[in-house]
């Protein structure tokens, strides 16, 4: 098209012909690739009429330009310029934003479930799947009210992945309360870590992403913080850690699940059958097992189905935003909260063995999000860079 636009230009040798290569060209300066003295020379054209020796000029000055516009051909060029517009900056050599709203929602999120969390552990003489059926008939009452606001369909239209999003949601919610009862605070949330360990394996599967071999590596140093943390501290049995294990897989699923249906289902949809599902299967388990709850613990059943309900529609939202592992490591600051609040509310102290076996943990698949982040807005640039 270039090579086009010069011989007109050579043939024609009108002004005319010079601001339609000028347009032309200008169209093609997105995402920064145009050389840095290349508008300089294009308004040296404008002011210059003798035409053909200018636009020979410019040519011979913007190889790379001219390279990138016969590789692009203007296939999809539009959509190429504006998807690379949504995630990074107009010019690669600036810092892409840290606090999108994805990671923002994230944040909330991880400090909204971290709060449900410390009520679990207020309730832990109640049954896992009694405070399930709190929290999640609670929050079903809030997802009603708001997508009636927002007129939104209750139902949705993708029945199928929103039942497996319920089913493998009340799943990990199970098993992760009931680890949450049976070990410090800390080593529960510091297993459940684990979650983007699978939410990236499953990833490869359900919704094609990549991953390095390099991760791989990560994900063994991860793994060997939980059995260090599991050999060395006597408060985690093998069973539970079993079960925070199960949890941290089948919140792996549910994560892809919200991931496919982006843009398939309003948000609080999504967030309404995992509660639909908690709270039917909860409440089908009162028959079997139930505790009355005593005095505060009405409130605390309460707040965690709030808390929770906040939690999971920024989590829902941060994860429609933006690829899983740009916002997955904003859940760590999480551990932060379950330390301070796991000593001085419970008196649960770690020991210092156990503190390195969380650090393994987060630093396996904290080095994992980081390395899968980085080679995917490597990707993305060469991509855009034809």
């Amino acid at each position: 098209m270039a090579g086009q636009l010069y011989r007109t230009a050579i043939a024609g040798g009108k002004l005319a012909s010079i601001n339609h290569l000028m347009a032309r060209i200008n169209k093609l300066k997105f995402v920064g690739q145009c050389p840095s003295n290349f508008s300089l020379l294009v308004s040296r054209l404008s002011e210059n009429s003798t035409g053909a020796y200018e636009v020979d000029l410019v040519l011979r000055r913007s190889n790379s330009l001219a390279l990138r516009i016969n590789k692009l051909k203007f296939v999809g060029l539009w959509a190429v310029a504006a998807a690379a517009q949504k995630n990074y900056p107009r010019n690669l050599d600036e810092r892409p934003t840290f606090l999108t709203a994805g990671v923002r929602s994230m944040l909330l999120s991880t400090f909204a479930f971290f709060m449900a969390n410390v009520f679990v552990k207020q309730v832990a003489h109640i049954p896992a799947m009694e405070t399930v059926f709190f929290r999640c008939t609670v929050a079903t009452v809030f997802c009603v009210y708001g997508l009636r606001r927002a007129k939104a369909s209750l139902l949705g239209s993708n029945h199928g992945m929103l039942l497996l999003r319920g089913i493998f949601g009340t799943t990990a919610l199970f098993c992760f309360f009931l680890t949450l009862q049976q070990m410090p605070l800390a080593s529960a949330q510091t297993i459940q870590y684990l979650s983007p360990i699978f939410t990236a394996t499953i990833a490869i599967f359900v919704l094609g992403e990549k991953m390095k071999s390099a991760q791989w590596l990560f994900y063994v140093i991860a793994f060997g913080g939980v059995l260090v943390m599991e050999r060395y501290d006597s408060r985690i049995e093998p069973l539970y850690l079993a079960l925070g294990i199960l949890s941290a897989f089948c919140s792996g699923m549910a994560y892809n699940l919200v991931r496919s249906l982006r843009g398939k289902e309003h948000p609080l949809t999504v967030v309404l059958h995992f509660q639909l599902v908690g709270a039917v299967v909860g409440f089908i388990s009162l028959f079997f097992q139930w505790e009355w709850p005593q005095g505060w613990d009405w409130l605390y059943l309460f707040l965690i189905g709030v808390f929770s309900q906040i939690g999971q529609m920024f989590l829902t939202h941060a994860l429609q935003r933006e690829r899983i592992a740009g916002v997955a490591i904003i859940n760590y600051t999480g551990l932060i909260y379950a330390l301070t609040i796991g000593w001085f509310v419970f008196g649960e102290a770690q020991p210092i063995i156990s503190l390195l076996g969380m650090l393994l943990v987060v630093a396996g698949v904290i080095m994992s999000l980081i390395y899968g982040r980085r080679q995917s807005r490597l990707a993305a640039i060469e991509a855009t860079a034809g």
